[in-house]
């Protein structure tokens, strides 16, 4: 069995990739954003194949489903697609910390927020925004299962519920793995590699930024617009 695993940056998605990996032991290939055209999920850095395990695909444009036609790769024969979604607060501040950060390559998560760009596939793409809009409405697709990180990581009876849709066999060691900050993007925005247990109130560093409000206002209008209920 494989895992294709969609999700925005910032989303917390190398946490449940970590606990994925404690119940399989399968090896993980980090945002496969290449190989798209030869039906191949190919890594950002290296461009190494994923043939079987853990495949990532970060800021994920629902439109490329279609458009490269996925179901057909080899990787998704036998494969569990799941989108991962955060809270929009949460979310949006754990992008926004970027902002404050030294290594420019990483502020394309705060700098794109409302403004189309050209993203890790070297493709056109709308604003992150928009781009979690759209993965948020995907989740209403029967062939994906939806996983929100907030409750995944906060409810031990959701990573239990999680693990039976998947069919893996409970282990309480393995669960232990959702408090070990991932290496992967540099840790958190806020601690790093170091462990944390404050990651479901992100936007209370921000509650007197004029901007980060804007931002999230501006958020909020759009995915009004779309109608969509289920975002926290």
């Amino acid at each position: 069995m494989n895992y294709l695993v969609l999700a925005m940056k910032r989303s917390g998605s190398h946490c449940l990739i970590n606990w994925l990996q404690a119940f399989t032991r399968l090896p993980f290939y980090n945002n496969t954003c290449f190989g798209w055209s030869e039906k191949k999920l190919l890594t950002m850095r290296g461009k190494t194949e994923a043939k079987e395990g853990i495949a990532l695909i970060e800021d994920f444009n629902p439109d490329y489903w279609k458009e490269y036609d996925f179901p057909s790769f080899p990787f998704l024969k036998d494969c569990k697609v799941i989108v991962l979604t955060r809270s929009l607060k949460n979310w949006l501040a754990s992008c926004y910390a970027r902002k404050f950060q030294g290594n420019e390559e990483r502020k394309d998560v705060y700098k794109f927020l409302k403004y189309p760009y050209t993203n890790d596939s070297k493709l056109k793409s709308p604003s992150r925004i928009d781009v979690y809009c759209k993965l948020s409405d995907f989740t209403l697709n029967s062939f994906v299962m939806p996983v929100i990180f907030d409750i995944f990581v906060k409810d031990r009876w959701c990573r239990v519920v999680v693990a039976k849709q998947l069919k893996l066999k409970w282990d309480e060691q393995a669960d232990g793995s959702i408090r070990v900050p991932s290496k992967h993007g540099g840790g958190s925005s806020f601690s790093g590699l170091k462990h944390d247990t404050n990651v479901l109130n992100r936007d209370k560093a921000f509650k007197d930024d004029s901007e980060f409000h804007g931002l999230l206002k501006y958020a909020e209008n759009k995915i009004n617009k779309i109608g969509k209920s289920n975002v926290l």
